[in-house]
């Protein structure tokens, strides 16, 4: 449903954003909630583009 380079947006929004404590799971949740279509997504879809998302902040944290 999401390119990687929108992925990697949402990472680095996520990131700029600066309220990724502990949290950035919920927060990615609610990006997601706000996606056109993201209701038609089954769960597993879901879990993998959230899964995609977390890995993408995780890696432009690190880098």
């Amino acid at each position: 449903m999401l390119t990687n380079n929108q992925i990697n947006q949402i990472a680095e929004m996520l990131i700029e954003s600066g309220n990724l404590n502990d949290d950035t799971s919920e927060h990615i949740g609610l990006i997601l909630e706000n996606i056109a279509g993201i209701e038609l997504l089954d769960d597993d879809q879901l879990n993998s583009l959230h899964s995609k998302i977390e890995q993408a902040v995780k890696n432009l944290k690190s880098s």
